[in-house]
């Protein structure tokens, strides 16, 4: 089963998930990614809308994922599973709140940096 997805980029409408792929990957063509919405404002509620698929073959067995066209100021969940392999399905990512903005983005990237990193703020 491959962990729970994070969120390692973010801007407004677009994010790239990253996720470690379970131990069992034979036979396995790609991975096929899940979100869910939110069905009031905010993270805090915790009532979410069904499970649809956003990519249903990455045809890449590389545990990360680039979505796109998703709605600023939503908080969606993510889930992966293998395509053809194990059927098991990974954790529900932590929801995520999308930025407003691009100020927002920044200040997103900013308070999840690591200290010392040299990676570039998202543009």
């Amino acid at each position: 089963q491959p962990s729970k997805p994070v969120v390692v980029q973010l801007r407004p409408s677009e994010l790239i998930l990253l996720w470690q792929p379970g131990s069992d990957t034979a036979g396995a063509e790609g991975y096929c990614v899940e979100l869910r919405v939110s069905l009031h404002d905010g993270v805090n509620h915790g009532t979410f809308g069904a499970w649809e698929v956003a990519v249903p073959n990455s045809l890449s067995l590389h545990p990360a994922c680039h979505l796109r066209d998703l709605h600023p100021e939503s908080c969606y969940e993510f889930r992966v599973r293998a395509v053809n392999g194990s059927a098991a399905v990974s954790p529900a990512s932590d929801p995520i709140l999308m930025p407003a903005d691009k100020g927002a983005a920044l200040r997103w990237w900013l308070q999840r940096r690591p200290l010392g990193s040299d990676d570039p703020p998202p543009r």
